[in-house]
């Protein structure tokens, strides 16, 4: 005689984030254009003096929480750029539409600016 099979039953998940939310993000501010791999952008930017288009991507989402939320790996991320990555950066944050996430202020922007030179520095006399 067989033992009766044990059926499993799964708890229903919680939901913790905000897909909807997130992916109409993506769908409507990134704007990521296609790379081979993530090894060839990461390499090529790289060696090109620029952040990876993943990591701009990244910092952007990040930045929707604003500048009050930079965090460790926002700043790292932030210090990646080059001036012209931050010029693009801060022309979305100023774009941000309002159901995605409040638009930046010139002044907040002149303030991630200014964040953004002051890690170059610090890491150009790292480098001396």
């Amino acid at each position: 005689m067989n033992a009766p099979a044990s059926t499993i039953t799964a708890a229903p998940l919680a939901i913790v984030s905000t897909a909807a939310h997130d992916r109409e993000w993506w769908r409507e501010e990134a704007d990521i254009e296609a790379e081979p791999t993530f090894a060839d952008d990461a390499w090529s930017a790289h060696t090109r003096g620029r952040a990876a288009a993943a990591t701009v991507e990244a910092l952007v989402y990040g930045l929707r929480d604003g500048i009050e939320k930079l965090n460790h790996d926002r700043l790292r991320r932030l210090s990646e750029l080059n001036e012209e990555q931050l010029r693009a950066v801060c022309e979305r944050l100023q774009n941000f539409k309002p159901h995605i996430a409040p638009a930046w202020s010139p002044e907040e922007v002149e303030a991630l600016a200014v964040i953004w030179s002051d890690l170059r520095h610090e890491a150009q006399s790292e480098h001396e």
